[in-house]
């Protein structure tokens, strides 16, 4: 085709009509750039009282190339740019406030000005595809805002009721331990090699499903989903954007889409009848409020990921710390002696550990425990301004301004690790700093709050702890006494927290494991 005679051959009207076009796109374009570059550039509108505005290296993109390269330890690396106890993100116009110090972030979880409703009102629709009928669930109202209403806080409270201590949290515990059981029952005396932080991961994974969702859960019907799981937790910072989730986070799509069909063919089976009473009053006040089955299917895509993805790095943060150290170890095995029944059946000898004793009689288990969620989860407590605000940091006395309408966010690893608050040992796994006298109780032998957000804080308390609890414990409690493990090149103690957001340890992938001499014929079991 000649090309000259194609183009001569266009009227003079339509060549005019396209250079028109063309030079109002490249106007709009280069608007946008010059817009941004002022938003970028300005910040007239910062007031001198608010956290300093740290900026990327990379102009425009930097922090979306920083959270896309290192997650949530990006915040990390960014603290080191001030010395104030809090920094702001600015980023197109909009501020994050990251807040760094014990004190502060005390402050800031306490505080009424503040509240995690409206970030998830906005950013759990575009992270779980939802349709915009389902916004009513999340207080958004139908021109796409957040109004105020109390629909989230009620979920909440409502989730955190039918899990409370007692027999709402009790049984989901019970049948969560069975399955660890079970997993620990399938050793015999020969040594067998796992990958134990896998191994560990697909046992409570599976419990904590059939936990709230019964025996024939979505993750018992289909083991594949234990993967999906997790796969779906590594895209949710990517899917939370709600830009091109196809091409941005194709595989947290694919995913999303297989559990929530998973779900929805469990919801229309009718098995959700054995589901959790938390489980059926969540369903149940979404079928009220004319939430589709498409919707909260995918809703409880998010809740079971939440309920493990935290979860599991604890209970393996806690185990491989205690196995990397034989005295401790063997101090444990005694002192759970105190909670261990064992009985001859017809069947043969049966063990049955009592966890529910275990919290107040074995106080070393508990310390563990306590260390492992200091050193092992990893969460970012996330906050929507309500009002402007002046908090107080106590270890400076700086008053820092939090204005309204801006986020803030709180890594936990960061405070979990200042050695400020805890001490030169700080990043080192040492239960004594939990038992009486230890840096992190107070004279009463009570552990202090301020440098110690596992689960959140303030009116936002994690409503899913107790069974968490209930599961670390009888992991912890089982793999301890029934099985004797011997890592390729030895167990090494770990902190994850200083490497922020990392979910796999590193030395387990090769861990020879068997029953306890002397017990290869008995029968473990828990009693929640």
């Amino acid at each position: 085709m000649d090309i000259h005679t194609t183009s001569s051959s266009l009227p003079l009207d339509n060549l005019t009509g396209e250079a028109t076009r063309h030079s109002s796109v490249y106007v709009g374009l280069g608007f946008c750039v010059l817009l941004a570059l002022w938003h970028y550039f300005d910040v007239s509108g910062h007031d001198p009282r608010e956290p300093p505005i740290v900026k990327p290296s990379i102009p425009l993109i930097g922090h979306f190339v920083g959270f896309y390269r290192y997650g949530v330890s990006y915040m990390d690396r960014m603290r080191h740019h001030t010395s104030w106890p809090a920094y702001t993100l600015s980023v197109m116009g909009h501020k994050t406030y990251v807040v760094t110090t014990p004190g502060l972030s005390h402050a800031a979880l306490k505080s009424k000005s503040m509240s995690m409703e409206p970030l998830i009102a906005y950013v759990a629709p575009k992270m779980l595809g939802l349709s915009k009928d389902a916004g009513h669930h999340f207080g958004i109202d139908h021109t796409g805002f957040y109004n105020g209403s109390p629909a989230l806080r009620e979920r909440r409270e409502e989730f955190g009721h039918a899990l409370a201590p007692g027999p709402g949290v009790n049984l989901p515990g019970q049948m969560c331990s069975d399955v660890v059981a079970e997993a620990v029952n399938a050793f015999d005396a020969e040594w067998a090699t796992r990958d134990f932080y896998q191994w560990l991961r697909d046992v409570i994974t599976l419990g904590t499903a059939n936990g709230l969702y019964g025996p024939r859960s979505p993750v018992a019907l289909d083991k594949s989903i234990i993967e999906d799981i997790w796969t779906f937790d590594e895209n949710q910072l990517r899917l939370s954007w709600g830009f091109l989730p196809n091409l941005i986070a194709p595989t947290g799509v694919r995913t999303l889409n297989k559990i929530s069909k998973a779900f929805e063919q469990f919801f229309q089976s009718g098995n959700e009848s054995f589901a959790s009473d938390a489980v059926k009053l969540g369903i149940t006040t979404a079928r009220k409020m004319d939430v589709s089955i498409e919707d909260y299917s995918r809703i409880e895509v998010f809740n079971v990921s939440v309920a493990t993805v935290n979860t599991v790095p604890t209970a393996v943060a806690m185990i491989q710390n205690i196995l990397a150290n034989s005295n401790l170890l063997q101090a444990l095995r005694k002192e759970l002696e105190s909670v261990l029944t064992v009985k001859e059946t017809p069947d043969g000898r049966q063990a049955e550990l009592d966890i529910g004793r275990a919290e107040t009689e074995c106080p070393l288990l508990h310390a563990c425990y306590q260390e492992a969620l200091r050193i092992g989860s990893t969460p970012t407590c996330n906050r929507a301004v309500l009002e402007d605000v002046v908090l107080t940091d106590p270890d400076t006395g700086r008053e820092v301004l939090f204005k309204k309408g801006w986020r803030v966010s709180i890594p936990t690893f960061l405070l979990h690790n200042r050695d400020t608050f805890w001490g030169g040992d700080a990043e080192t796994f040492g239960p004594e700093k939990f038992l009486p006298g230890g840096i992190a109780t107070d004279s009463k032998g009570k552990v202090k709050t301020q440098g110690f957000v596992p689960y959140g804080g303030g009116a936002h308390l994690c409503p899913g702890r107790h069974l968490a609890k209930m599961e670390i414990l009888a992991s912890g409690a089982l793999v301890i006494m029934a099985l004797d493990c011997e890592a390729e090149n030895g167990f090494v103690t770990q902190n994850y927290a200083l490497n922020a957001g990392a979910k796999k340890p590193i030395g387990l992938d090769n861990v020879k494991m068997r029953r306890r001499p002397g017990w290869e014929d008995v029968e473990w079991k828990v009693k929640i």
